[in-house]
């Protein structure tokens, strides 16, 4: 599970839960159609106060989506809102009929309103390789300007690895909170996991989508090009700044594949 915090437009935190599932041990022993039950809660540390939660309970029909769900996996996309603070974070998405479930805690602190925001990078994927997906009935993920999710009005999946090769760039979704002037400019830097020295990389910016409401983010799409380095995990860092001063920094793991990978 991957979480994304943003700013909402009410000043509080939104914490963007991406839940990814191979599907297989979830659906087996389904016949044409699973009922799910999907849960998440934010609460305080060692406590029983509950910050907010979310519950849906969707039908996923089989005849139709099993062959996605075999190929590409099942995906979850919702959101929890809370305000600064600390929390645990535990998602749990079962099947309803055979009790298979999968869950997970993962433990955050909701930064709150600052200054400027970068939130991503997420990696975009094409459609053919986008997983089956479920979302938040009442996340309105596809219009709400302040999602993650959304971009140039429309919403998008994000991949749940980032991959890069000596043969194709990565394409990135960036949203950017905070005035700023005509473009935004970025420096990229990759880390090696087991140590050694910086890496910096060019990163074009293809994309950006300005929308024309008080406090409303902007969304950027780059691309990180094809890359010769040494196989491995590495942190991608991605500088925002002005020309003068930097504003923020947001960080996505990368694996460079070996060739032909």
């Amino acid at each position: 599970m991957n979480i994304i915090q943003s700013p909402t437009a009410e000043g509080q935190t939104r914490i963007s839960l991406i839940a990814w599932t191979d599907g297989g041990a979830l659906l087996q022993g389904s016949g044409s159609s699973a009922q799910l039950a999907v849960h998440a809660v934010a609460r305080k540390p060692q406590s029983e106060v509950v910050l907010d939660l979310l519950a849906e309970f969707p039908r996923l029909d089989l005849v139709e989506a099993r062959e996605g769900v075999a190929e590409n996996g099942l995906q979850f996309l919702g959101d929890l809102v809370v305000p600064e603070g600390a929390y645990d974070v535990r998602f749990r998405i079962a099947n309803r009929s055979t009790g298979e479930a999968f869950v997970q805690t993962v433990a955050l602190t909701a930064e709150g309103p600052q200054p400027w925001s970068l939130v991503g990078p997420m990696v975009l994927q094409p459609p053919e390789l986008a997983p089956v997906l479920i979302t938040e009935a009442s996340a309105n993920l596809g219009t709400d300007l302040w999602s993650p999710f959304t971009s140039n009005g429309r919403m998008f999946v994000p991949a749940g690895d980032a991959i890069l090769t000596r043969t194709g760039a990565l394409a990135l979704h960036l949203k950017l909170f905070g005035a700023f002037g005509e473009e935004p400019h970025f420096d990229a830097w990759l880390r090696p996991e087991t140590g050694g020295a910086d890496v910096e990389i060019p990163m074009a910016v293809h994309e950006i989508h300005r929308v024309d409401r008080e406090g409303a983010p902007t969304s950027v799409l780059v691309t990180v090009p094809p890359i010769n380095l040494e196989p491995g995990r590495y942190q991608l860092e991605i500088l925002w700044h002005d020309g003068v001063d930097d504003l923020a920094t947001s960080f996505l793991p990368v694996v460079v594949a070996p060739s032909g990978g």
